[in-house]
């Protein structure tokens, strides 16, 4: 009985977790896009203001 409940519940927290690091995977690469999109986006502004201000 202890066994299979010490089984059981590291089964539990190994889902929990993995559940917990693609979540966090997700997270990091939405993140990571998001920044480079912004970086991309205010360098391609940035060349504008450069070309309409000369």
């Amino acid at each position: 009985m202890g066994l299979h409940k010490t089984f059981f519940n590291s089964t539990i927290n190994g889902s929990v977790g993995f559940a917990y690091f693609r979540v966090g995977a997700c997270l990091l690469r939405h993140s990571l896009v998001r920044v480079r999109f912004l970086t991309v986006s205010e360098r391609a502004a940035e060349f504008r203001r450069v070309k309409t201000g000369r």
